[in-house]
């Protein structure tokens, strides 16, 4: 859902249609504004972590995925053969045109993907100027799918992905010369600011030492990070993102006696969302969502107190509009403020994964 029962009742305390519901009455009308937003855009935007979705390609814009994604994406044939990696290309990350011809992970040449930051499409693009009518492909796309409630939710869920997996790589023993037993996370999973602040204060400290521990690796890695402590939400985004760089960057160092790991470890990276500009619901589908809600709560007080003999009735119900219950229904959810404030989500007329 784009927004809580309780952030829904704290919204709407002039009205008594929502203040009075019980919660299933709540919840059905939920689902309710829930459905008109997703035949407006078709597509919703709840938040799926790091699924990995198919889409089937055809000649000329391949796959039409919503711009609902974030976190490290990637995009694989259906044979398996990596064909675009966010995380290995800033060029791609950015937004502009990227082209593997050549690349480590390439599977073949004359692939592209474009990634349009701000709109719905991810086009696939190969070069084919023998077969023009070549048969359609699977495409696997892996990233965080939808925008998180709120940047608490997606703040919490990474931190303690980070400290899992920084959990998991620091015993293991394919990546290190010896189980690294000095250095383990202390604090709970995070649940509040409070818990985040602390569990990202102790990350930051055992990381770095994890990283100066020369015993354990090969050579020390000291790309550790240098921010300060966390005093307040910003200040705890920025080192979270500092921290899945530079533990995803020292993953990656390994696989000679000169480098830190005597093994590259690609089972740990951390594939999370840092984007708390980008990721988090946008205001806009929020307040429309909230708007809906009420209006059809507004519609069920006046449809159950309505005369049963009265074939029309017509009623100003509180928000600045006369509502048409002639025929039972609430006539135009979406008004045109809300059409204008959900335009730029509309996926281009196209029914997403």
């Amino acid at each position: 859902m784009y927004m809580t029962m309780v952030e829904i009742r704290a919204l709407s305390r002039r009205i008594p249609a929502i203040i009075d519901s019980t919660p299933e009455e709540l919840q059905f009308w939920m689902d309710d504004a829930f459905d008109v937003i997703n035949n407006y855009c078709q597509q919703d935007f709840v938040y799926e972590k790091q699924a990995v979705k198919q889409g089937r390609a055809t000649t000329n814009t391949l796959v039409y995925l919503p711009k609902v994604l974030s976190g490290d994406v990637a995009v694989a044939d259906f044979s398996g053969n990596t064909i675009f990696e966010s995380s290995t290309s800033s060029t791609a990350a950015s937004g502009s045109f990227f082209n593997p011809s050549g690349s480590a992970t390439a599977a073949t040449s004359g692939q592209i993907i474009e990634v349009f930051p701000g709109s719905f499409v991810i086009g696939y693009y190969r070069n084919n100027s023998i077969e023009r009518t070549r048969t359609a492909e699977i495409l696997n796309v892996r990233g965080d799918w939808g925008y998180a409630l709120t940047a608490d939710d997606l703040l919490f869920d990474g931190l303690n992905t980070l400290r899992d997996l920084y959990e998991a790589h620091r015993v293991n023993i394919v990546f290190h010369n010896s189980a690294d037993s000095l250095n383990p996370v202390i604090s709970p999973a995070a649940t509040d600011f409070a818990s985040a602040a602390i569990l990202l204060n102790e990350l930051k400290g055992v990381i770095n030492s994890h990283f100066g521990d020369f015993v354990v690796h090969n050579v020390a890695d000291t790309n550790v990070s240098t921010l300060d402590d966390v005093t307040d939400t910003q200040s705890a985004q920025v080192l979270l993102a500092d921290l899945k760089a530079k533990f995803n960057a020292h993953l990656k160092k390994g696989g000679t006696t000169t480098s830190v790991h005597p093994n590259i470890d690609d089972e740990n990276i951390a594939t999370f969302s840092a984007d708390f500009a980008g990721s988090v619901m946008p205001r806009a589908i929020r307040r429309a969502f909230l708007r809906i809600v009420q209006r059809i709560a507004l519609r069920d007080e006046a449809e159950d107190h309505r005369q049963i003999n009265s074939p029309y009735t017509s009623e100003v119900l509180g928000d600045g509009y006369t509502y048409d219950l002639s025929n039972g229904t609430l006539r135009n959810l979406i008004r045109p403020e809300e059409a204008h404030m959900l335009l730029p989500f509309v996926n281009r007329g196209r029914v997403v994964i």
